[in-house]
């Protein structure tokens, strides 16, 4: 779906954002492989649904691949 869809495939990726850390365990990490082009907007993605410590991981080529954060959603 992410091939096809709207945004240039940020569309699955921006819904992914908006509901993951409802299924993730308090404090989980989300790990998202995309193209180097999209890092700087899932990134901003994250960010927007309180996620912390974001940041992309590079490839062997030096590409950004892998944008991860953490869940802000620690139990008190």
């Amino acid at each position: 779906h992410a091939l096809v869809a709207e945004d240039d495939g940020l569309e699955i990726i921006g819904r992914i954002a908006d509901i993951v850390k409802d299924y993730l365990k308090p404090g989980g990490w989300v790990m998202i492989e995309a193209a180097d082009h999209q890092a700087v907007k899932i990134a901003d993605m994250l960010h927007s649904n309180g996620f912390l410590n974001v940041e992309s991981i590079l490839d062997l080529s030096g590409k950004r691949r892998v944008t991860v954060g953490k869940a802000n959603n620690e139990v008190n």
